[in-house]
């Protein structure tokens, strides 16, 4: 229960603290729908230029969805960066660092109410995002893919923001949730690496992002050898970034 209070006030005093994320987030993903109904009305208008302007709806829907998910991770770490009135970091956050509770029920709490947060930004601009998928020519396969890219992302950056708070108030400590993206994206490397036709892979994942199309996108999915393992390796890692964070946040020496 003291988790789940821990998680209740970061989600309330996240989203507070957050309403220029939000203006960002909303703004972008308006940006995109924006594109993506031009696109829409102009191919109407023009049907010689269709595959011309169904690229392009496919390359809208790709940019939103890669500023959506910065705008995500640049959240959680400044939900993770707690300071003062004057904008100096503190060495206790907050109030919450004296309750009689556990590190790991801590860390637990942390991490819900921060994934919490994030999860209201991306249902708020969500419907946006689904119309700009909608005007694409990637269909419904895209978009899910694309959220369980964003359900990922915010996992993971909720935990390591939680791990954040609990290290020490250096300029190396903060740099946690950075350094933390730069391994994992290494280790995403390797797994593709090791799944995948390598050479095949680099071909077809270039074209796609050229062309982003259905047709190019198979061309990806007949790269990977093993589907399965890939998946399956990608989700251990991530498993395993979970653990070594909620590790590191219940360590007794990681903060007096």
């Amino acid at each position: 229960m003291r988790s789940l209070a821990i998680a209740r006030f970061r989600l309330l005093t996240g989203v507070r603290s957050s309403d220029w994320i939000f203006g960002v987030a909303a703004f972008t993903a308006a940006v995109a729908a924006a594109v993506g109904g031009e696109i829409a009305e102009r191919s109407s208008l023009f049907p010689l230029e269709g595959g011309r302007s169904m690229a392009r709806a496919a390359d809208a829907l790709l940019v939103a969805y890669f500023l959506h998910v910065l705008i995500l991770w640049v959240a959680a770490d400044v939900l993770a960066n707690v300071t003062n009135t004057w904008g100096e970091w503190v060495d206790r956050p907050d109030l919450l660092d004296t309750v009689p509770i556990s590190r790991g029920s801590r860390f637990r709490g942390e991490t819900a109410g921060i994934l919490a947060t994030l999860v209201v930004i991306h249902l708020a601009t969500l419907p946006l995002l689904v119309f700009v998928g909608i005007l694409s020519p990637m269909g419904t396969p895209a978009i899910v893919a694309l959220e369980g890219l964003v359900a990922v992302v915010m996992l993971f950056s909720s935990a390591a923001a939680a791990w954040k708070m609990r290290a020490s108030r250096d300029a190396w400590a903060r740099s946690r949730t950075l350094r933390a993206l730069g391994v994992a994206g290494l280790l995403m490397l390797g797994v593709i690496f090791l799944t995948t036709r390598p050479a095949a892979f680099r071909d077809a994942a270039g074209a796609f992002l050229n062309e982003p199309a259905p047709r190019t996108w198979a061309a990806v999915a007949a790269s990977v050898d093993n589907p399965l393992l890939l998946f399956v390796s990608l989700f251990a890692c991530l498993g395993g970034a979970l653990l070594f964070f909620y590790l590191q946040s219940t360590r007794p020496e990681t903060r007096p």
